[in-house]
């Protein structure tokens, strides 16, 4: 923690948690016992995501001035990687996990797309490759989704957490 940059210690930790490397209580306990310097860091790690992939993008997000949620759950689709200010889901595929899902993975985006969300597939790696193209992108679709916002000002879906 000492040596990686603040993203990838966060990164981590949520994916040692994920992988079962850690548990909630041992995450908590090394939160809550961590240098002051590092106490800012770790106040951004969150339970649930299931990559680093997926910590990386909600952290840039964020900064980047978005409201963004992990995990969130959605019936019918499961859980969602990131929800962007309840427009967009934005879905980071790694290929270990996702090639034998293809069908699986369709069927989930044509029930987010039916809740009104927009889908933002990516492989992975563009999370590192060619990250402005994704945020631009996000932004878009963000743009796109409060245009097309029920001129009440009441969204078409209800993504609240259960």
């Amino acid at each position: 923690m000492r040596c990686l940059p603040p993203d990838d210690v966060i990164a981590a930790l949520e994916s040692a948690v994920f992988l079962r490397v850690i548990s909630r209580a041992e995450f908590e306990d090394l939160r809550a016992h961590s240098p002051t310097r590092l106490r800012a860091t770790l106040a951004q790690a969150e339970i649930g995501a299931q990559s680093g992939y997926e910590t990386h993008a909600r952290l840039r997000l964020r900064r980047a001035g978005f409201v963004v949620r992990s995990q969130v759950y959605v019936p019918g689709a499961g859980h969602l990687d990131n929800v962007i200010d309840d427009l967009v889901d934005l879905e980071t595929d790694g290929r270990e996990f996702h090639q034998d899902s293809f069908f699986d993975d369709r069927r989930r985006d044509l029930a987010v797309q039916w809740m009104g969300l927009r889908v933002l597939r990516i492989p992975a790696t563009l999370v590192d490759t060619d990250w402005d193209y994704v945020e631009e992108t996000v932004s878009r679709m963000v743009l796109d989704g409060r245009r097309r916002h029920d001129p009440r000002g009441r969204r078409r879906h209800d993504l609240r957490p259960p």
